[in-house]
């Protein structure tokens, strides 16, 4: 089983009291047994919009005994919904070797009762809906995930560097393929179900073809201007025709698939029978092993030389 704790990141002033009692996670990771929650302080923030979020951290079941050994990190996004779930299949995709021993970190949102709707569309959305002013801060959620979430996780804990995967669905999905192209050797691997490719009228299109094209004034260019040294898992359901989710991802899959930038692998599946809701547990189940597969490889290679 894996050592799960809560972390409430509430952004006070650095005087308050409660700044003062900073969690010590790692301190936490060495002295804890079984399965424990732990209500902890995080630090001030001017980065977002939303203040106040809740980090889920799941431990492998080695990480107490095994002192030296550092884990590649999956930060999974809407945690209050995905986080059991995902970690619920780990044991049994390290079972049967699919997958490494990870750490799973879940950013959601901190406070009684979150309207996890509203706040989670600010943030993951990368342009403001001209309707709705709820939305529009994806480039300020990164650079958090980037200044503040990522270093401290790497510093508290043992984390092998080398290997950072994001998850997300529906406007989770839309966030980590923009992720993937605004900070492209932020994260190693992604996965996206049923993303949200219609937001801002196909944006993340415009921000693909943007990207193949870096400043290159070649109105017909046949390879990308740089490369894209990631893995994308990315999926979509059949029955998902209501606001054209499906049609929607298979026009960007036409988009992306062919592009030919180094150093990129990537996956699309159109999976039968599932909707939006249901779609991310195969999603999931089949995504974790693609992210991770390279890495996987290049751990048994080393554990084989080493022997």
């Amino acid at each position: 089983m894996k050592t799960i704790i809560s972390i409430l990141l509430i952004y006070l002033p650095l005087c308050s009291a409660a700044a003062e009692r900073e969690f010590d996670v790692a301190g936490w990771a060495r002295e804890s047994t079984g399965s424990s929650t732990v209500d902890g302080i995080a630090i001030s923030t001017s980065k977002t919009r939303n203040k106040n979020y809740e980090l889920n951290i799941a431990l492998p079941a080695s990480y107490k005994t095994d002192t030296e050994k550092q884990y590649p990190v999956l930060y999974l996004l809407d945690p209050y919904w995905d986080f059991i779930a995902v970690n619920s299949m780990l044991s049994a995709l390290i079972y049967d070797k699919y997958l490494p021993e990870i750490i799973v970190v879940g950013i959601g949102y901190a406070g009684k009762n979150p309207d996890f709707g509203t706040l989670r569309q600010i943030d993951y959305t990368p342009v403001m809906d001209k309707f709705d002013k709820n939305s529009g801060d994806a480039k300020a959620f990164l650079t958090f995930l980037e200044e503040e979430v990522i270093p401290k996780v790497e510093k508290d804990l043992r984390v092998d560097t080398s290997f950072r995967g994001l998850a997300g669905a529906s406007l989770g999905g839309l966030f980590a393929l923009y992720s993937m192209f605004e900070r492209p050797t932020l994260f190693q691997g992604y996965i996206a179900s049923s993303p949200a490719i219609l937001w801002g009228r196909r944006w993340i299109m415009q921000r693909e073809i943007d990207f193949f094209w870096g400043n290159s004034q070649d109105l017909w260019l046949e390879n990308p201007e740089r490369g894209l040294p990631t893995r994308l898992f990315m999926t979509v359901g059949t029955p998902e025709i209501e606001v054209n989710w499906l049609y929607e991802a298979k026009a960007f899959d036409m988009l992306i698939a062919h592009r030919g930038y180094e150093g990129f692998s990537y996956e699309f599946h159109v999976l039968d029978g599932f909707h939006h809701g249901g779609v991310k547990f195969p999603t999931f189940a089949r995504g974790l092993p693609f992210i991770f597969k390279q890495y996987l490889s290049a751990k048994v290679r080393e554990t084989s030389v080493e022997k």
